[in-house]
């Protein structure tokens, strides 16, 4: 497990899972700005700036590396002793993001917003709350200085607009009932935020709330009156137009066009042994002939694409707002009328279809062979 060091919330490090005891504000200072730039030189100036502050002290320099020697001292029984390392003018910190919270906490909501530009949406929510789930309080709760104070206000700007991400997210999957407190809690805190507040509108709006919807605005209209002098701008605006008028756009997608907020990352089909079988030997069956089709077909949510992925077959092409997969069987030298990445209607419709083996009634997704 190593050294982990945690900022998002009282300063924390850990080594090999037990609390390490770090005493000293100034040892805190230096390892904590270390930390933040990980993998980077930091010069010696910086750090003396920084954690020193304004003390003239000439022994300023030698009291640094008395804290890099005790840091070292603290550090390398769980680490490589090269863990800080010194370079040309200044130190550098050589433990991997990943075991600093504050740097996980940004892979993390790249990765969930990269995943939900992919469409792969059940993937992009976990990797959301993972993010979010980092988080035990302010950053660098405890550590007074002014450099400190300017970088707990970039994290939380970060942590703010990740939770927006992930509240988009959910709006789109037709999550509404649950994200109204969460939005309620965030807009309290940060009143003068109109991301959450046209989320929270839209939220109730769904929720079958527009009168509390259009009071959201009303309030919102009120407090940037009182505290910047200025109107909502334009996009709450026309929010508020539309649920006025019950603008239809603000209607939740229909199903078949939803995104879904289903388990990530299913790794077995329970009682789905002979389906499964079934499929694989229908697409990979060589005798000669037409290639084979089959289609998975089911609502969002039900794994369509895994159930290919278990038969072996090839890769499926899906698109991630439907809810149906389709994959051609190899087809043999001959018959370059099904090499398209997707079979056609034509293709489907002249080969006619037949029912897999066993399909009860009360289960999705079902599976057609087109032969």
């Amino acid at each position: 497990m190593g050294l982990e060091i945690k900022i998002l919330g009282p300063w924390e490090i850990t080594a090999n899972g037990e609390p390490a005891v770090l005493a000293g504000q100034r040892r805190v200072g230096v390892l904590t700005r270390l930390a933040l730039s990980t993998g980077k030189p930091v010069p010696a100036e910086q750090l003396l700036a920084q954690v020193w502050g304004e003390s003239t002290a000439t022994t300023a320099r030698k009291q640094l590396h008395i804290v890099v020697s005790k840091l070292r001292g603290l550090l390398s029984p769980h680490q490589d002793d090269a863990v800080i390392a010194t370079v040309s003018g200044g130190y550098q910190l050589n433990l991997p993001r990943e075991r600093i919270d504050a740097h996980q906490f940004s892979i993390l909501a790249r990765r969930a917003r990269a995943a939900r530009a992919q469409g792969e949406i059940a993937t992009a929510d976990e990797l959301f709350h993972r993010a979010l789930d980092l988080w035990r309080g302010d950053a660098l709760a405890g550590i007074t200085a002014s450099w400190a104070q300017v970088e707990s206000d970039r994290l939380e700007e970060e942590r703010l607009t990740t939770l927006e991400d992930h509240v988009d997210l959910r709006l789109a999957a037709g999550d509404h009932h649950r994200v109204v407190p969460v939005l309620i809690a965030h807009v309290e805190a940060n009143p003068l935020r109109e991301r959450p507040r046209a989320q929270l509108m839209l939220a109730l709006y769904r929720a079958s709330r527009p009168s509390e919807a259009l009071d959201v605005y009303r309030k919102t209209r009120r407090i940037m009156a009182d505290e910047l002098g200025i109107e909502p701008g334009a996009a709450l605006r026309r929010l508020q137009q539309a649920v006025l008028r019950r603008d239809p756009a603000l209607d939740l997608a229909p199903p078949a066009q939803r995104a879904t907020l289903t388990p990530a990352g299913i790794r077995e089909l329970t009682a789905r042994a002979t389906e499964i079988a079934w499929l694989h030997r229908t697409l990979t069956d060589t005798q000669p002939g037409p290639p084979a089709v089959a289609a998975v077909h089911g609502p969002g949510g039900w794994a369509n694409p895994r159930w290919l992925s278990m038969s072996g077959t090839p890769s499926p092409i899906a698109s991630p707002t439907t809810s149906s997969t389709s994959t051609c069987a190899p087809p043999p030298p001959d018959s370059s009328h099904c090499r398209r990445s997707r079979p056609s209607a034509g293709c489907c419709a002249r080969s006619g279809l037949t029912a897999p083996p066993y399909c009860p009634p009360w289960t999705r997704p079902l599976l057609a062979i087109a032969r």
